[in-house]
């Protein structure tokens, strides 16, 4: 005889004897013990009493939790208030809610939703949907996605494929994309292949990685690295801080000490630059191209122009040849008579420039300046300035300077 939840009666209405319009027969006391013994083992009065639960479905597997519900295929629902519906899931836990395929969710007020989702009796309010996730520890997790494992924390979000929060003290945190592997509390990582260690930190992009005992941290592109410190930035590709407050970018570039800035390519190590430009071609040909250091001082490896297209380097050079007496050079003759034979050479002329001046060694003949197209006589005045008084000596030497002006 077929099992049934609920239980009908032989007869409507029981007559005593000597009415015989209600016959007892053993076909009606079969049915009666029969009824008894479905209340019993199926535990058909859960709803009534509160002391079972209801199973539905084909193939039903257990559901013993006080006022709990399992529905579909082989599933388990043993904790209190807990509802399992699919195919061969568990509800352990109190109060949670299973649904999909082989899910195990043993923790209280869980929720596991899709295949293979996995959490212990140890983990409290979990939240999993997707495939083969795992929550062994925790409070107030939500994994969504594949293979992601929390081994405890609280307030934990991890989406995607495969990534892991590492500490069971972390708290707080977000992980998505594929790979990455966090234990820092108040942290978020993304992208791919991540690891990050410290809290409050950032991490973004594909194989980056914060080192353990640094914090505070935002680390974005590819293959860059924090190895000690805080409050450090760096992006780019293949860039390395290791201190406090470094911001460095670019390729390969390195930064130390505390406050620095460092751009460019391949630089070269300066705890004494507060910024730093790279302008090297590999590890092994690294240098610096500007540096600015900490006395606010500095460098280039090359030139600087100003607005007007006049460089440093032009400059030095007509500060060099006026050091050294180069730039125009004044001509020399012994007598007036040796410049005019030299100025009657077809050629000498077009060699002298404007102001350029010309000198006589003979004694009582001018001396000369050329104007561009001839000789002017040198006017100069002897001053005499002995058995002067210093007063006299500044009055002459300030009048010069007026006339100068």
């Amino acid at each position: 005889m077929a099992t049934r939840d609920t239980y009908t009666k032989v007869h409507e209405d029981w007559k005593d004897k000597p009415n015989k319009t209600t016959p007892v027969w053993a076909e009606d006391l079969e049915h009666i013990e029969q009824g008894i013994k479905d209340a019993a083992d199926k535990r058909a009065l859960k709803e009534i009493y509160d002391d079972n639960a209801i199973n539905f479905g084909r193939k039903v597997g257990t559901s013993s939790g006080s006022r709990s519900a399992a529905f579909g295929n082989q599933n388990t629902a043993s904790g209190s208030r807990s509802t399992v519906t699919g195919y061969r899931n568990t509800a352990g836990g109190d109060d949670s809610l299973v649904e999909g395929g082989e899910n195990i969710i043993l923790g209280t007020y869980g929720h596991g939703e899709g295949y293979g989702n996995k959490n212990s009796a140890r983990s409290y309010a979990i939240h999993m949907e997707g495939g083969s996730n795992i929550a062994e520890d925790g409070s107030y997790l939500h994994l969504e996605g594949y293979g992601n494992k929390a081994t405890g924390g609280s307030y934990i979000h991890l989406e995607g494929a495969n990534n892991e929060m590492l500490n069971s003290g972390t708290s707080s945190a977000h992980l998505e994309g594929q790979g990455n592997r966090s234990s820092g509390s108040y942290s978020h990582n993304e992208g791919g292949y991540n690891v990050l260690f410290g809290n409050y930190s950032h991490l973004e992009g594909y194989d980056n990685t914060e080192q353990e005992g640094a914090s505070v941290n935002h680390i974005e592109g590819n293959y860059n690295k924090v190895l000690s410190g805080m409050y450090n930035h760096v992006g780019g590709n293949g860039n390395t801080a290791n201190g406090t407050g470094l911001h460095v970018s670019g390729l390969n570039n390195k930064g130390v000490g505390q406050y620095q800035s460092v751009w460019g390519k391949y630089n070269e190590e300066n705890e004494n630059a507060v910024f730093i430009v790279g302008g090297g071609t590999s590890d092994s040909d690294r240098k610096n191209i500007h540096t600015i250091d900490r006395a606010g001082n500095g460098y280039f490896a090359g030139d600087v122009k100003n607005g007007a297209g006049v460089s440093l380097n032009s400059l030095k050079s007509a500060i060099d040849n006026l050091q050294t007496g180069g730039g125009v050079t004044a001509k020399v003759f012994d007598t007036k008579a040796d410049l005019d034979t030299w100025l009657a050479v077809e050629g000498n002329a077009e060699t002298l420039s404007v102001s350029q001046n010309i000198y006589i060694k003979e004694t009582g003949t001018p001396d000369y300046w050329w104007d561009g197209t001839g000789l002017q006589i040198l006017e100069t005045d002897k001053i005499v300035i002995e058995s002067m008084t210093y007063d006299e000596a500044m009055a002459i030497l300030n009048a010069t300077a007026e006339e100068v002006a």
